[in-house]
Parts: structure tokens; C-alpha cells; sequence
């Protein structure tokens, strides 16, 4: 059975793959970590400076939960760990999904402005995260 060309790309694909070296962090994988560290340094001192939304101020719980999420992600997508960079790509998803949807009902062009600017460059960090993702999951050489 012959091998499609589609098939020998994806294969040479993958043997030109190489494994995350112990001091290496892509630049997807930095950006990530950096965004990560700052949404939950945002929400923790968002709180803490009495910040209310939609009037109410959260109870700590309603705060702690998000920033201690966002905080382990953080630190271990910096400790290179799969499951962060799996469960941050699985939380840019439902952002993108959520705010596509929201697209549906937005009605000026600055509410779809604002979608797109963070709907755009979420995908493209969700895209790129694959490919590390793949890295980190590829066993160690013995070279």
C-alpha cells in the first residue's frame, strides 16, 4: 500500500521534532507563563485594592480559586510540566469559544473589535502551544 504525501510529510515532521532540552522554554511556552503569572497577579491585587464588579465586591474564595489556578499553571509551565500547558491550552479554548459566541451579540464595532483583538492572538498562542505541547511530551533523547 502506498503512502500518501500528506502521510510522508506528517512523517518527516515528526522525525525533524526534538524533544524540550532541559534549558530550553519556547517562546510560546514563555508568553504563556508570563500571561498566566499575570492574570493571577491582576485578579489577586485587583481584590486587594476593594475592585467591584458589577457593583459587588467577591468574597475571597470567589478570588483565590482563579489566582491560585492561573499561579500553579504558571508555575508549572515553567517547570515545563504537560498537564499545565494542557489545561491553559484547554482554558484558551473555552475563552475562544465563549467570546465567539458573544460575537454572535455584539453590537457595535467596538465590541467586535474587542473580541477579535483577544480572540486572534488567544488561537494563535493556542496553536503554537501545540507544537510545544508535542515537544514536551516527546521522550528524552539518550544522545
Amino acid at each position: 500500500m502506498a503512502i500518501s504525501r500528506s502521510e510522508m510529510r506528517k512523517q518527516q515532521r515528526r522525525r525533524n521534532l526534538k524533544p524540550v532540552s532541559p534549558d530550553e522554554r519556547p517562546f510560546s511556552l514563555k508568553i504563556a507563563t508570563l500571561l498566566a503569572t499575570a492574570i493571577g497577579t491582576i485578579n489577586l491585587c485587583a481584590f486587594a485594592f476593594g475592585v467591584e464588579i458589577a457593583g459587588n465586591k467577591p468574597h475571597l474564595i470567589q478570588v483565590l480559586i482563579p489566582t491560585v489556578l492561573m499561579l500553579s499553571l504558571a508555575w508549572g509551565m515553567w517547570q515545563k510540566r504537560y498537564w499545565a500547558v494542557l489545561i491553559f491550552q484547554a482554558l484558551l479554548v473555552m475563552l475562544i469559544i465563549y467570546l465567539s459566541i458573544m460575537l454572535t451579540f455584539a453590537s457595535n464595532l467596538i465590541a467586535v473589535g474587542t473580541v477579535l483583538v483577544v480572540v486572534f492572538p488567544a488561537g494563535y498562542l493556542f496553536w503554537k502551544l501545540v507544537r510545544t505541547l508535542a515537544r514536551l511530551q516527546m521522550p528524552q533523547s539518550s544522545e
